[in-house]
């Protein structure tokens, strides 16, 4: 019985010292974190899903900063894309017309895995009427797709992916890239693949694969002169720095 009011004294002196240093009451539920945030977005007026994207358009002036230089596009331009019932409402706003669309479609969704812009006989034609289905443009091909409204489409598709094309300073990288590597003596496939990992890292358009192996090409070619040349200056700069004044009496 002792023992009993013992452990009733010492459970009612840890309820007081709870209740004094604040600890909540069994009767007050603590909100969690999930509720707060619920309670936050029901707050909100208009709430929708989509990708909200900042870009820096070109305005194809081929006199401006903007065409050979990517830090001088004009902008910051924000855009709002969202899907619905499985269409890139995007793809909409770029162009009006059913043909452009489809081929605005088949451009954006073969790049990712070429890494470069196929040309329209190039992508093959179930995948078109696939595409064409799913976008409610069922029997329509890419024979009708402009060749000036590809143009705009490309640049507005780099600009939708924030890639960079193809360009002088691209080139550059794949020599230097190539120059690095071929120290090795290696394949003129791992000089390429080199290369393409190189243009993908930089975000950079891939040129064609006859551009990537005539590159390959000229880097193992180039290779021993280059070699000899790194020499011929190392000797020459060592024996200039060796090379001590002579006193004549």
């Amino acid at each position: 019985m002792l023992s009993q009011a013992r452990r009733r004294t010492q459970a009612s002196s840890a309820s007081d010292a709870l209740t004094r240093i604040g600890a909540p009451s069994s009767a007050v539920l603590p909100v969690s974190k999930a509720d707060g945030t619920q309670r936050t977005l029901s707050a909100m007026e208009y709430l929708s899903s989509g990708t909200l994207l900042k870009r820096m358009k070109v305005c194809g002036n081929p006199r401006c900063y903007c065409a050979s230089d990517p830090a001088a596009r004009h902008g910051p331009y924000f855009e709002w894309s969202y899907l619905k019932a499985g269409k890139l409402h995007w793809v909409w706003q770029t162009s009006s017309s059913p043909d452009a669309r489809l081929g605005l479609l088949c451009l954006l969704k073969a790049f990712p895995i070429l890494g470069r812009f196929a040309t329209p006989e190039d992508i093959p034609p179930p995948i078109v009427a696939h595409t064409a289905e799913r976008a409610g443009l069922k029997g329509l091909t890419l024979a009708a797709y402009p060749k000036r409204t590809r143009a705009r489409h490309r640049a507005e598709i780099r600009c939708y992916l924030g890639v960079h094309a193809w360009s002088s300073a691209a080139q550059t990288l794949v020599k230097q890239t190539m120059e690095c590597i071929v120290g090795g003596r290696p394949h003129l496939s791992d000089l390429v693949n080199g290369a393409i990992e190189a243009l993908v890292t930089a975000r950079y358009e891939l040129p064609a694969l006859s551009t990537l192996r005539r590159l390959a090409g000229s880097a193992r070619s180039d290779y021993p002169l280059m070699v000899h040349g790194r020499e011929r200056a190392f000797g020459q700069c060592h024996s200039g720095t060796s090379r001590r004044p002579s006193h004549r009496p």
